[in-house]
Order: structure tokens, then sequence, then C-alpha cells
């Protein structure tokens, strides 16, 4: 073919634009055949045709060379990841085997899942009970030991999450992850080759659509100054995009959360993306998860932000790795700085208009303090959490109620201050609203 067409949308904008470095690659394959690999769903299993057909983001691996061959190199909080709804055939049983080598650490765990969600139109007979219907297969999750040398890694054989093909509802993607879990700081996890141990069959359908979203909306010196509720949060580098097509959204708007947890970034392998925004009268996942906090210099005044620096020997430790997975840290050192006398008093902050299940909610009234970040020793910034509020309770010096008035303070909400009073219509007493900030108490201390 020696004629093209090339598509563009800029979304909301009548700036014109340059194009630059384009470039078209012949391939001599079929499409249907491209880099599929013998008996599988992978395609490019090899990575000879560089970091084709596998993902990219900020939390993907790079390809380089190792030995004479291709290999994806993974490291901390790194995954390779590849849409294969396409390749994949329903109902069929596979088995696979990859080569892998890892160096800065003595032994790896590594976990390959497969991830299908599903709009499911039959909550009866269809494959769950719910609208939308994450299924998932495991087919590995082993330890290897010995870095340095390459390990071949043979997965359990499993089935393609059944004759999908006839269920009442639509795929909306079947992901292939392959993850090296907890790697240390300067860990690397090399991946090489993938085989099946079946005969070639290919999938019943192809598409030359991309798998991936479009690399080139990064740029340098492009950047996204993102607020919530007015006030400066972080500045991001390229437009937000949606999960499920990679389509990019106008950033000159606001949106509502509708869904969000405080794990950065795509730290949840199993469950990525979950920052959600309603966009067009939908609640829909935005690819990336819930951005890193980037004070960039380049994007904001630095004059108009609370800001710490955090001393070179300041004491720092993290806290609920469990469930923000290295996102929430502690600083144990005393600060003297005259710089700490401006920030806001956490105390008055108030977030009842955000929270449609008080029954104090008074949507006026939603206003929280101007955000305080901190800049740590390594250049990165960290959100100071207002919500947390630390009560010495030590044999030196005991807290007389053991923190009981801060649990009352967090439970309690009633029409006048934090008082149990009656409520027309209702029972008396207290009431208990669970805003997923209760305070919690350490009353004794060891010995």
């Amino acid at each position: 073919c020696n004629h093209y067409q090339l598509r563009f949308r800029v979304a909301d904008s009548t700036a014109s634009f340059v194009m630059d470095d384009v470039r078209l690659e012949k391939v001599a394959a079929p499409p249907n055949t491209l880099g599929l690999l013998d008996g599988g769903f992978l395609s490019n299993p090899d990575f000879v045709e560089n970091h084709k057909y596998w993902k990219y983001a900020t939390n993907s691996g790079y390809i380089t060379e190792d030995e004479g061959r291709n290999v994806m190199v993974l490291g901390r909080d790194k995954l390779m990841r590849q849409e294969i709804l396409d390749t994949a055939v329903p109902n069929k049983s596979y088995q696979m085997s990859f080569y892998a080598k890892f160096t800065g650490v003595a032994s790896v765990d590594v976990k390959i899942i497969l991830r299908m969600r599903f709009q499911n139109n039959d909550l009866v007979y269809g494959p769950c009970t719910s609208r939308v219907c994450n299924l998932y297969e495991r087919p590995l999750r082993t330890k290897l030991r010995g870095a340095g040398t390459w390990h071949h890694v043979v997965a359990d054989e499993f089935r393609m999450f059944g004759n999908y093909t006839e269920w009442d509802g639509s795929i909306d993607f079947i992901i292939f992850e392959l993850v090296p879990l907890r790697l240390p700081t300067g860990a690397e996890f090399r991946v090489a080759k993938f085989e099946f141990t079946d005969d070639r069959t290919l999938a019943p359908s192809t598409s030359l659509s991309p798998s991936a979203p479009p690399t080139t909306l990064m740029v340098k010196n492009v950047g996204y100054i993102v607020k919530f509720a007015g006030e400066f949060r972080t500045v991001v580098h390229k437009p937000f995009q949606l999960e499920q097509t990679g389509e990019p959204i106008p950033m000159n708007r606001g949106y509502q959360l509708c869904e969000i947890d405080e794990v950065e970034g795509n730290k949840l392998n199993e469950f990525p993306s979950r920052m959600n925004f309603i966009y067009q009268q939908k609640c829909v996942p935005i690819m990336g998860g819930n951005p890193t906090v980037d004070v960039d210099p380049r994007y904001v005044n630095l004059s108009d932000l609370h800001i710490l620096n955090v001393p070179v020997n300041a004491s720092i430790v993290e806290i609920n790795s469990e469930q923000t997975l290295g996102g929430d840290l502690l600083l144990l050192s005393d600060i003297e700085d005259e710089v700490c006398s401006t920030f806001p008093n956490p105390y008055d902050n108030d977030y009842r208009g955000a929270d449609r299940y008080n029954p104090d909610e008074v949507p006026s009234r939603f206003k929280p303090d101007k955000p305080v970040f901190a800049r740590l020793p390594d250049g990165s910034y960290a959100l100071y959490d207002q919500r947390l509020i630390l009560h010495e309770n030590t044999l030196e010096n005991p807290k007389m109620d053991g923190g009981g008035e801060s649990v009352l303070r967090s439970t309690i909400r009633a029409a006048k201050g934090f008082v149990a009073h009656n409520q027309t219509g209702q029972n008396s007493g207290y009431h208990i609203i669970n805003d997923k900030n209760i305070a919690l108490c350490i009353n004794e201390q060891p010995n």
C-alpha cells in the first residue's frame, strides 16, 4: 500500500500543531500473523520488534539487548502488560514458559495475571452477579532464587476464561500482566522469549488497531496543573486518558471524582487505575491512577505554596505500607522552622459539604485548607495529610482520656458541634458515620 491517511483530533482547541519525526514501518508478514507466538496469544513474544504490542506507560519496563537477544527490563514497581482480546481463543487451554534473570536481590517473587472485564447483561446465569465482571486467571506465582543467571520459568496450564463469545454481554478487554513483586530500588528483573507448549492456533478474529494508547502524548516542556477544591495538588505532563480506550480527555475543565483510593499510580497491579472521573455521565477509570505529587517550579510559583524543606538528617519512616504501598510517610524529627507558623490549622478544616452521607452536610462549607507540601531530602515532594493528628500517649506524657475525644470527633456527627442530641423523627443518641477517618488509639506502651 502506497497511500496513507493520518487522522488527528485535538479536543476543545483551535490551536495549530506541528508534526515531527513521522516514521512508516513496512511489515512483510500478513497482519494476522505479525509477531504472534506459535500456539499462543502473545504478540512480539521475544521483543524483536522492540516495544510493539506491549503497553507503554510510566510503570512499564524498557527493552535492551542481553547476550545477543532483546529482553524487557523491569525495575521497582514496573510490570509488562499486553492486550490479548484479539489473539486469545475462548475456552482454549494454554501453558507458557519464559526466561528470566534478576540482579540486585537474592530472590524474586513473580506472578502472571490475566484479567478480563466483562459488561454483563445476565445477572442470573452470567459469569457473575454484577453488571461488571472482573475475572482473573493466575497461571503463575513462584519465587525465583539465584541472581545473575537465566531461569526457565514454566507456568501452570490454564483455560482462557471459558466460552465467553456465548455470554450475554460484551468484553472491554483481556489484559496479560507479568509482575515481579516488591523489587528493591536498584534491582532489575529481565524477561526474554515467551514460548507456548501447544501447536499454533490462530485466533478467530484479528484487528489492526493498536493495543496501547499513543505514546507521543508525553511532551517534555508541557505541564498540566491539577487542582482539588480549587487548590494546587500536582503537575502532570500528559493529558489524563480513559483506561478502557486510551482516549485523552480535555484538560481545560473540572471533573467530579466518583471513585478513588490513596494508592499512588498503578502500584495495585491487580486493580490498576483506581481513580475515576464522571465523564459523559459515567464513572470511568483514568489510566495511571492517582498521580504522583510533583511540584514542578516551571509551571507553579513556589512562593504561592506552603512548602516545608525537610532537613537531610530528618528521620522519616514508611507507615501503612500494606494499604498504600509506600505512599504514606511519617516524619519523626522535630522541625524548627519559622515557616511552620504560617501553615493552616488542621483542626478547622470542614469537609462536610463533600459527604452526602453526613447528616450535617452543608455544601457551601466545603472549604479545605490550602495544602502543605514537604520537599524531601531526595528532591521529591509529599503532601501533608491534614486528616491525621498525632497525640503523644506515653508513660512520660500520657493522654489522660486515652484519645477518646479524638475518637468521638471522628465518628460522631451532630448538628451542634460534636455533642450527642435528639434528632427529629429519629431515635435519640449518637449518629455514627463511617467516614474512613476513624481515629485509632494505642493506650499502652511496652516496658
